[in-house]
């Protein structure tokens, strides 16, 4: 995709999910928080901004889109 020009630049996605364990940690999600690309957190069921500590399925569905180790291909990110 990226050959083709596709790369995300200029969009805005919202991801929701039960939960982004170690999103917060990971090194795959570097990129994401030192450029500021997560512009916001909620939980809906808790009623609270703390999304990094419970689930995982959100942290892979991240990864798909966010997730960044320079050389590697992610299937994953929890650990990364």
């Amino acid at each position: 995709m990226h050959d083709k020009g596709y790369d995300g630049n200029g969009m805005v996605i919202a991801v929701m999910d039960a939960g982004f364990y170690g999103v917060d940690t990971a090194r795959a999600y570097d990129s994401l928080r030192v450029n500021h690309q997560i512009l916001g957190t909620w939980d809906f069921v808790d009623s609270d901004s703390t999304v990094y500590a419970e689930h995982t399925h959100g942290a892979f569905v991240l990864s798909t889109l966010g997730g960044n180790l320079p050389g590697r291909l992610l299937k994953h990110s929890i650990g990364y």
